[in-house]
Parts: C-alpha cells; sequence; structure tokens
C-alpha cells in the first residue's frame, strides 16, 4: 500500500541559502517550460512532450545566461517536464484546471527520485546538494520498514520546511472496533453529531486567532512594496496563518482516528459544500470549518483499516425524518429550529443528533443490512 508522509526539517543557514537557489531554479525552469508549451501550442496546435522539454536541460545548462541551472538538483529539473506533461493531460482530460506560472512568493518546493535520499539516523536523512539534512520523524517511527518512492521538498509561506515521503508500507492490524456503524451530521455549532447522541463542539481556531490576524493584516498593509519591512510583516501574518492551519489538521486527525479505531461503518452526508458557501452568511464559518478535509480524512483512514465507509447523497431529507417512527416533517425546518416535536408520534428529535441516526440508518440500508445490526458481532 502507498502513502503519502509528511515530517519537519531543519536546515541550516548554509543549506537554506543552497534551497534558495535550487527552488529558483525549478520555479524558473517550470515557467520557462511552461510559457515554451503555450507558444507551441498556439502556433502549431499541438504542446510539446515530458522528453522534448528534458531534452532542452543540457543546452540550458551550456548557455552562459543558463548555466546557474547546475546549481539545482539535476533530476529535480527533468521531474519538473514529467509534472508539467502530467499537469496538461489532467487539463485537457477535464480532471484538473490549467498549469499556472509559479511565483517566488507562494510555496515553494523541488522533487527528487528515492535513489537520492537516504536516512543516516532518527533525526537525519541525505538530501542531494544539501548533505546531512536534520529531520523529526513521528514517535516509534520504523523507517527501515519502508520503501521510499519519491521525495519533495518544501517551504511554505511561515519559512517551514517540509519533507513528502511516496512510502510503500504493509498496514497494521487494525485495531477491533467495539461499535458496528455511526453516522455523522455536521454543523457549524457543533463540528459534528452522532448518532450515540455526543455532540463535538467547535473548536473555532480561526475565531481565536482573528483579532490577532487582522492586527497583521492592517501592518502590513501599511508597509512600502518591496521594503525589508513589507516582508518581515508578510512573514509575521504567514507564521498565524499557519498556526490557524496546523490546529485545524490537528483536531481533524485526532477525530477522525478516534472515529475509525471505535467503529466498523461510518456514515456521513454528501454535502455541496461549494453551492453552501453561496450564501455570505454561512461562507465564513463553513470555510473554516472544512468539512471536505475531514471527510478526505475519513475516508483514506477507514481505506487503511478496512472500514466501510459510506455517503449519504446531499438530498436524502434526514434532518426532517423523525428516527423514531419514519415520519417526515412537512413544515419547513430552517437553521434557527434546533429541535422540533414529530407530528405523529410527539418524539421531541434534536435536529443534528436526530439527522445523525437516519444518515446511520440510510447507511446501512445501502449496504444491505437488516434491522438486526446491532446484535451482530463485529468481525
Amino acid at each position: 500500500m502507498k502513502k503519502g508522509l509528511k515530517i519537519r526539517a531543519y536546515p541550516n543557514t548554509e543549506q537554506q541559502q543552497t534551497l534558495a537557489q535550487s527552488f529558483g531554479n525549478v520555479r524558473w525552469f517550470w515557467n520557462y517550460s511552461l510559457n515554451l508549451w503555450n507558444k507551441t501550442y498556439q502556433s502549431t496546435g499541438f504542446g510539446l512532450s515530458a522528453k522534448k522539454v528534458q531534452d532542452m536541460l543540457p543546452k540550458l545548462k551550456k548557455q552562459p545566461e543558463t548555466e546557474w541551472l547546475k546549481l539545482a538538483p539535476s533530476q529535480s529539473l527533468q521531474i519538473v517536464a514529467k509534472n508539467l506533461g502530467v499537469s496538461f493531460d489532467k487539463f485537457f482530460k477535464g480532471i484538473a484546471k490549467a498549469p499556472k506560472f509559479k511565483g517566488k512568493h507562494n510555496k515553494q518546493s523541488l522533487s527528487v527520485s528515492n535513489t537520492n535520499v537516504r536516512v543516516v539516523k532518527d533525526n537525519l536523512i541525505t538530501f542531494p546538494k544539501l548533505g546531512k539534512l536534520k529531520v523529526i520523524f513521528p514517535d516509534n517511527f520504523d523507517y527501515s520498514n519502508f520503501i521510499f518512492t519519491t521525495v519533495t521538498l518544501s517551504k511554505n509561506k511561515a519559512n517551514q520546511y517540509h519533507i513528502f515521503f511516496c512510502i510503500e508500507y504493509e498496514p497494521d492490524q487494525p485495531k477491533k472496533p467495539f461499535r458496528q456503524a455511526i453516522g455523522l451530521d455536521f454543523g457549524l455549532i457543533d463540528f459534528i453529531s452522532d448518532s450515540e447522541g455526543n455532540r463535538v463542539k467547535h473548536p473555532l481556531h480561526y475565531r481565536k486567532s482573528e483579532k490577532r490576524k487582522k492586527f497583521l493584516d492592517k501592518a502590513f498593509s501599511r508597509t512600502k512594496k518591496g521594503s525589508k519591512n513589507r516582508s518581515k510583516a508578510a512573514l509575521r501574518k504567514n507564521k498565524v496563518e499557519q498556526k490557524i492551519v496546523n490546529q485545524r489538521k490537528d483536531f481533524q486527525h485526532k477525530l477522525s482516528r478516534k472515529l475509525v479505531d471505535e467503529n466498523q461503518i461510518v456514515c456521513i452526508e454528501n454535502l455541496a459544500v461549494s453551492n453552501m458557501m453561496k450564501n455570505s452568511k454561512l461562507a465564513k464559518a463553513l470555510q473554516q470549518s472544512a468539512w471536505n478535509q475531514f471527510t478526505k480524512m475519513l475516508e483514506y483512514k477507514c481505506f487503511e483499516a478496512n472500514r466501510k465507509f459510506i455517503k449519504i447523497g446531499r438530498f436524502y431529507p434526514s434532518s426532517k425524518i423523525c428516527n423514531c417512527c419514519g415520519h417526515k416533517r412537512i413544515e419547513k425546518l430552517t437553521l434557527d429550529i434546533r429541535e422540533w416535536n414529530c407530528n405523529l408520534c410527539g418524539t421531541k428529535n434534536h435536529r443534528d443528533i436526530n439527522a445523525a441516526k437516519n444518515i446511520r440508518d440510510e447507511g446501512l440500508r445501502i449496504l444491505g443490512l437488516d434491522e438486526s445490526w446491532e446484535t451482530q458481532v463485529v468481525s
């Protein structure tokens, strides 16, 4: 099984200067190749293959104007040509958007093959043009059992360095769950409500740092373009934004791991978040919830642990159906109504918990399980 692994890297001052040069070389070759690709396509109707782009490298390295390309790892430039070809293939198939030019103020990255990277110790690896690079592997991580296939080193806007490994590994035996199935309903007040009656409060990471972020945004806008003070202000602002991203990911990783370990079947609602974002009153809260990111975490962790992951159709009226008797509410159910009484059986339903129970039952129906699912023994 293949999996991505992301770890922090801590290059020294000399290595940071080397990386800055290498990032610039890789970025320049990407923009140069993309510009040439676009011009060739406009004039002939055909683009350039990855092989033709790679064949330009020896000539460029011999020219006095671009001989500095030799300072970057050679395989990084070859991978740029390959990635550009893959990007255009996805674009013409309608899978992704057209490749764009890269700027030096955005995220920087370069990739090398696994043959040029070797783990020396628990906190040291060898990297082309850098020598020994300090890294931090996860706790209890046995790198001897993994096969590295692709290695990417990147720097984000907060000047933090990371290394991405594409690894091949044999997954551990998953923990035995103690619950057969669970339904999850997303919300803005509670991040999720489950079919067992539990509600996880929204951590509100963005709200807690919003005042600090606004202050730094104003300080950044007052600085002069191109000045050193502007670069310093941008770094302070980017660090706060990166902290919010890290806090959100940490919360969602821990919660998704807990849910997958405890349940054999995880059922959620397939929400159209992009359409919901059109509501200007809810767009900010929806964006900071990052439901799509949490859904992807649940999905790949269920796959690793051999669990069932079910998505319910977005038009299924989970909030309007009484879970006790199955009666569907006719009256409009606005967002301010958190609880409602069933007109048929009189049961008082909490909006989100009732929806989670219906999502669970609908997921079990899709799987073809009968009503005796509660008495089934988890294998």
